[in-house]
């Protein structure tokens, strides 16, 4: 027999290099996909939440976010498979341009022509670049202009662009850079090269941000978890308890000891089939086990779901049919949606606002002067359509008392004011041309044709003598 002392010793590691350890395994597995330990491996005491690539810039101020194309990629993945984050997404962006497009407004009609047809000319579509400002957190416009060519406008890949700054100074944005691969080859690792875009040609919307981060946040990013745990739940639960329905686990009870063996052995030598009756011992009782025991699965469902909304601001009323609980609460639903929206189309206003003032002095269709807000800036559409009737009496009873213009008064009602003036001078400089046409106010049927009223005048005059003649 070996003694105690043959036995081999454990073999100790020190605290440092096991914590060493832990920090390059964690590192490894942040970089390999954004999954949550805490959602991956739900319920676990020990799980944390070991994704955070927020970290401060070198300089004075500011913070960036790492491993950004990992989080659009995820968002993207989300996007394309989720039952939740397609429909929420795809509702926010609509929400923003309700119309389809921007609301492009201002005194410089010069200015407004010019960016209305590079928008058409590019047949832009704002819903998708909503879309991508919702996953990614950021959205990189560009434009190029080829020799004797229309001028392109691009969405750059939010996820392979960043921003160049000065010594790492928030406050000194140098210009963008786009990374490409160099090679098509998808099952090697491919050369990168970056590509310089001047921050003349380039402006970098940032979602979910603050005024010292040096990038956006997506959207979608805070619900990872949330939308891991709801997988959990139906999978492991909800699902799984309903393959069991139809197929219960029968127990037996009552049966005496010493017959328990040829019992169980008799009925696993039995076929069982639907209809079979069986005829028991006396003081005996079949049982369908609950598997779930009584486990509230549905309202723990609920509640993760309307965690859901609450992170991604969408009332719940609009993602689906309502309760009777949440019913009052609908009427307040719309309201609390506009809200929602408010900020991030102050993030497209500002953006846009000065990507197209950068394109246009590009062009030379503007100089280095400044440009006012009354000049040129974007607008939006109202989110819902609304009854225009109580509009039209509240824009009446503010017209009447001077206090509105009335291109606030169009605005109300959801018109787009420059556009409408086109039409209405167009409208105008048609009927002018038109001899025949009823509104000409040369057309003789015009009541207020200034001839005909003459002639009115002259015939009510000789009216009024000839019936004083016949009084006196």
């Amino acid at each position: 027999m070996r003694n105690r002392q043959d036995k081999p010793k454990p073999l100790r590691i020190p605290k440092e290099a096991r914590k060493s350890y832990n920090e390059a395994l964690g590192i490894l597995l942040a970089k390999e996909k954004v999954n949550e330990v805490k959602a991956a491996q739900y319920g676990r005491l020990n799980s944390i939440d070991r994704y955070s690539a927020l970290t401060r810039l070198p300089a004075k101020e500011g913070w960036t976010t790492k491993d950004r194309p990992y989080v659009y990629r995820k968002a993207l993945q989300l996007y394309d498979q989720n039952e939740l984050i397609r429909p929420i997404v795809n509702l926010i962006s609509t929400a923003i341009f309700s119309h389809g497009k921007p609301d492009i407004q201002g005194k410089d009609e010069k200015l407004v022509k010019f960016i209305e047809d590079v928008i058409d000319e590019n047949d832009l579509n704002f819903h998708q670049l909503a879309v991508e400002g919702e996953l990614a957190g950021d959205v990189f416009l560009a434009f190029d202009k080829p020799e004797k060519e229309k001028t392109q406008i691009l969405s750059l890949d939010a996820g392979h662009t960043v921003s160049i700054l000065k010594d790492n100074d928030i406050r000194q944005l140098q210009g963008y850079a786009l990374t490409q691969a160099t090679t098509t080859n998808t099952t090697a690792v491919n050369d990168v090269m970056n590509i310089n875009i001047s921050k003349d040609k380039c402006q970098h919307l940032k979602f979910n941000s603050t005024t010292t981060s040096q990038y956006g946040r997506s959207s979608v990013r805070h619900v990872i978890y949330w939308l891991d745990v709801l997988d959990f739940l139906f999978e492991s639960k909800w699902l799984r308890g309903a393959d069991n329905y139809g197929q219960p686990l029968l127990a037996v009870t009552g049966v005496p000891t010493q017959f328990q063996s040829a019992f169980k052995a008799s009925l696993e030598s039995e076929v069982q089939r639907a209809g079979k009756t069986w005829i028991l011992p006396p003081d005996t009782a079949v049982q369908a086990v609950d598997q779930t025991l009584n486990y509230p699965i549905g309202d723990i469902v609920g509640w993760v779901f309307r965690m859901i909304t609450i992170a991604t601001e969408i009332p719940i009323t609009m993602l689906g049919s309502a309760d009777a609980a949440s019913r009052g609460s609908a009427f307040f639903a719309n309201p609390r949606f506009v809200l929602a929206v408010k900020p991030r189309r102050e993030v497209w206003r500002i953006g846009l606002r000065r990507f197209f003032i950068k394109l246009a002095k590009a062009n030379g269709i503007i100089g280095d002067e400044t440009i006012s807000c009354k000049d040129f800036d974007i607008g939006f559409f109202p989110v819902f359509e609304r009854d225009l009737t109580d509009i039209a009496d509240v824009v009446a009873i503010y017209r009447n008392a001077q206090m509105m213009s009335k291109q606030t008064a169009q605005e109300w009602v959801g018109i787009d004011a420059s556009e409408e003036e086109e039409r209405l001078s167009s409208e105008q400089d048609d009927i002018n041309n038109n001899p025949e046409n009823p509104d000409n106010i040369n057309n003789p049927n015009n009541p207020n044709n200034p001839t005909m009223m003459k002639l009115k005048i002259k015939q009510q005059m000789k009216k009024n003598i000839a019936t004083n003649g016949n009084q006196e």
